[in-house]
């Protein structure tokens, strides 16, 4: 392909992005994007590329016919570049679609989490009056947080006395950690979404 031919001449002539954007007066950026695909140089730029980096608009374009590059039309080119500008553009939104279905998924599973430790977190904190029950339990000292939970059983609903220690920090940080995760991934979906 054209990026991967323009990035190699580049390395056999031993320039840097930065060398190659300095003669052809543009900003390395623009290489940059040229040697990754997210964008094609137009035909005049083309033949400037292949002049700069002593090859042929052929061997950049990947064609394994070796002509001058004065017999190729700028028309010809420009049709070429084109084609490579829409094999670019369907790459790079099929990349957009895979990464965009990633962030959906990675969203419903950071959702899930997000509810569950919120539940955890909720369950923590209740208090439960014991002393209406016939629970017997030793004095809990000030760290434990009693809390009552209730099974059926064969001759009737069964307390069962619950102690925790404190207040539930850890599960507090796991829900927000999972909800600045789900704002990320919310503003990673809309950044991936189509423009028009």
């Amino acid at each position: 392909m054209l990026n991967e031919n323009i990035k190699s001449y580049r390395k056999k002539n031993g320039l840097s992005q930065e060398d190659l954007a300095a003669k052809l007066n543009v900003v390395r950026q623009t290489v940059s994007k040229w040697e990754t695909g997210l964008s094609v140089p137009d035909a005049e730029m083309l033949i400037r590329l292949a002049e700069v980096l002593n090859t042929s608009v052929n061997s950049l374009l990947g064609e394994t016919e070796e002509s001058e590059p004065e017999k190729i039309s700028l028309t010809e080119l420009s049709q070429k570049l084109e084609l490579l500008t829409v094999q670019f553009a369907d790459h790079n939104e099929k990349h957009r679609k895979r990464t965009r279905i990633t962030l959906v998924i990675l969203l419903v599973i950071t959702l899930f989490l997000l509810i569950q430790s919120v539940i955890v977190l909720c369950a923590a904190s209740v208090t439960v009056d014991v002393s209406s029950t016939n629970v017997y339990f030793a004095e809990p000292s000030d760290e434990i947080t009693p809390s009552l939970g209730i099974i059926g059983g064969a001759d009737g609903p069964t307390a069962i006395l619950i102690a925790t220690t404190g207040f539930p920090w850890f599960e507090l940080f796991l829900s927000v950690l999972f909800l600045v995760a789900s704002v990320l991934l919310i503003i990673g979906i809309v950044k991936t979404k189509r423009k028009k």
